[in-house]
């Protein structure tokens, strides 16, 4: 049995790395209609950010990470919704299927123009190390990203049920996803 748990451990961590892609998939569908292709890719401009302010212009990395959580993903978002999405109201399925690839492609292909084909290190937010469980280590990195995979859930759970924003939200939802 202890020859698994250093893929338990390895599983837990990148199961809660899926479930986090996955909870912002869910809440762009949720509140918008649309399944967004490029979510991942918009993510990846978002490490490449970070990469700049921290690695280029030497900013300490939990100052970049702030930016980038609270400013430049929800400005992404707004900027691809009223640019994109919102031109699509009352179009097929199909066109918001064709630009969300359009925009993965596209923004893939200007973080290869800027930063190019290769990845980039970046400084570790996470204290290096691990903790020694006997039969297993398990890394600070891991046990912050198994830990912190509940917080953003429970922040969206509140939103959504208990803020009037968020109530608006999921009932604009359903009176467009209803039959009349």
């Amino acid at each position: 049995m202890s020859d698994y748990l250093p893929f338990l451990v390895l599983g837990v961590t990148s199961g809660s790395i899926y479930a986090l892609a996955a909870l912002g998939l869910v809440v762009t569908y949720t509140t918008s209609g649309v399944f967004n292709f490029a979510h991942g890719t918009v993510a990846m401009v978002s490490a490449y950010a970070y990469y700049t302010l921290t690695v280029t212009h030497h900013m300490k990395p939990v100052l970049a990470l702030l930016l980038i959580v609270l400013g430049l993903g929800p400005l992404i978002g707004i900027v691809v919704d009223k640019a994109l999405f919102r031109r699509l109201v009352g179009a097929g399925s199909a066109a918001y299927v064709v630009v969300s690839i359009g925009l993965l492609v596209a923004l893939q292909g200007l973080v290869i123009i800027k930063y190019g084909p290769t990845a980039r290190p970046v400084p570790n937010i996470f204290p290096s190390g691990v903790v020694d469980l006997g039969q297993v280590n398990v890394g600070y990195d891991q046990i912050a990203i198994t830990r912190d995979r509940r917080g953003p859930r429970l922040g969206l759970v509140v939103f959504f049920t208990k803020t009037q924003t968020g109530l608006d939200m999921r009932a604009w939802w359903t009176t467009r996803s209803c039959p009349s």
